[in-house]
């Protein structure tokens, strides 16, 4: 499962530096390129391995498990622990690589005057989308829940 996860998570670090390489275009600093619009996956998930790193720290010297039934709790925590920090690594990641003004283009279409909020907040909808399909196989999949009783 762990050689699964890991070409996941290579396949969409690959296809997020495609897309960088080939769409953005940096407006605000003169230039028609920034090398830097390619570093924001690579930011972007480098402060997601710190931080998973940091609460799964915490979570086993802090709020150990004790017993099984402490498990889900642990879990929920770690999940909103990680969820939260890495809402301002991703804002940190995005002030950092994003220009203050930038084109995307994508075939015959150019979409002009992007802010780096528009990255930040498709983010965002990946990390939300992410924690909703956590709870909702935690709720199909936990004892606790009716749909397993």
């Amino acid at each position: 499962m762990s050689a699964d996860l890991f070409g996941s998570f290579a396949e969409s670090t690959c296809a997020a530096l495609v897309m960088s390489s080939t769409s953005l275009i940096g407006t605000g600093s003169g230039c028609y390129f920034r090398i830097s619009n390619l570093m924001y996956p690579l930011l972007m998930i480098a402060f997601g391995i710190f931080i998973c790193i940091l609460v799964s720290t915490l979570s086993t010297h802090i709020n150990t498990v004790k017993t099984l039934n402490a498990v889900e709790n642990t879990l929920k925590i770690q999940l909103l622990l990680s969820t939260a920090l890495l809402l301002l690594g991703i804002l940190a990641a995005t002030w950092l690589t994003y220009p203050s003004n930038f084109e995307l283009r994508v075939k015959n279409y150019t979409f002009a005057g992007i802010t780096p909020w528009i990255p930040y907040l498709c983010s965002i909808a990946g990390l939300v989308a992410g924690m909703i399909i956590a709870a909702f196989t935690e709720y199909v999949t936990s004892h606790t829940y009716g749909p397993v009783r």
